[in-house]
Protein backbone atom coordinates (compact mmCIF):
# COMPACT_ATOMS: atom_id res chain seq x y z
CA UNK A 1 0.00 0.00 0.00
CA UNK A 2 1.28 3.10 -0.78
CA UNK A 3 0.17 6.29 1.26
CA UNK A 4 0.70 10.14 0.16
CA UNK A 5 0.70 13.22 2.39
CA UNK A 6 0.55 16.81 1.28
CA UNK A 7 -1.16 20.43 1.95
CA UNK A 8 -1.04 21.12 -1.82
CA UNK A 9 -4.34 19.84 -3.91
CA UNK A 10 -2.42 19.74 -7.34
CA UNK A 11 0.22 17.93 -5.77
CA UNK A 12 -2.08 15.29 -4.79
CA UNK A 13 -3.80 15.25 -7.83
CA UNK A 14 -0.53 14.59 -10.19
CA UNK A 15 0.29 11.63 -7.45
CA UNK A 16 -2.91 10.34 -8.43
CA UNK A 17 -2.24 10.42 -12.16
CA UNK A 18 0.64 9.18 -11.55
CA UNK A 19 -0.64 6.17 -9.81
CA UNK A 20 -3.21 5.09 -12.42
CA UNK A 21 -0.66 5.85 -15.20
CA UNK A 22 1.56 2.94 -13.26
CA UNK A 23 -1.78 1.03 -12.17
CA UNK A 24 -1.08 1.45 -8.99
CA UNK A 25 -4.77 3.44 -8.35
CA UNK A 26 -6.07 0.41 -5.76
CA UNK A 27 -3.04 0.58 -3.77
CA UNK A 28 -2.92 4.66 -3.11
CA UNK A 29 -4.38 6.43 -0.20
CA UNK A 30 -4.16 10.18 -0.25
CA UNK A 31 -4.39 12.76 2.44
CA UNK A 32 -4.70 16.70 2.21
CA UNK A 33 -2.56 16.98 5.68
CA UNK A 34 0.04 18.88 7.31
CA UNK A 35 2.97 16.63 8.22
CA UNK A 36 3.73 18.34 10.85
CA UNK A 37 0.21 17.52 12.75
CA UNK A 38 0.18 13.64 11.46
CA UNK A 39 -0.11 11.70 14.62
CA UNK A 40 0.39 8.27 13.99
CA UNK A 41 2.66 5.31 15.54
CA UNK A 42 4.25 2.20 14.03
CA UNK A 43 2.29 2.21 10.80
CA UNK A 44 4.86 1.97 8.39
CA UNK A 45 7.85 0.35 6.57
CA UNK A 46 9.08 3.30 4.93
CA UNK A 47 8.80 7.14 4.72
CA UNK A 48 10.39 9.58 2.04
CA UNK A 49 10.13 13.10 2.07
CA UNK A 50 11.20 14.96 -0.67
CA UNK A 51 12.47 18.35 0.82
CA UNK A 52 10.01 19.29 3.16
CA UNK A 53 12.81 20.57 5.68
CA UNK A 54 13.82 22.97 2.66
CA UNK A 55 10.54 24.84 3.62
CA UNK A 56 10.91 25.67 7.29
CA UNK A 57 13.41 27.69 8.19
CA UNK A 58 13.35 26.53 12.23
CA UNK A 59 15.32 23.99 12.91
CA UNK A 60 13.15 23.22 16.00
CA UNK A 61 10.34 22.59 13.92
CA UNK A 62 12.36 20.15 11.58
CA UNK A 63 13.40 17.84 14.04
CA UNK A 64 9.69 17.92 15.43
CA UNK A 65 9.05 16.53 12.03
CA UNK A 66 11.68 13.81 11.87
CA UNK A 67 10.44 12.48 15.27
CA UNK A 68 6.93 12.32 14.15
CA UNK A 69 8.31 10.12 10.68
CA UNK A 70 10.57 7.76 13.16
CA UNK A 71 7.16 7.16 15.14
CA UNK A 72 5.36 6.48 12.32
CA UNK A 73 7.73 3.92 10.97
CA UNK A 74 7.22 0.31 12.56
Amino acid sequence: NLVGVDLDKESLELARENAVEHGLLNQLTLFQKNAWGLDLANEYDLITSNGLNMYEPDSKKNIQLYHNFYRALK
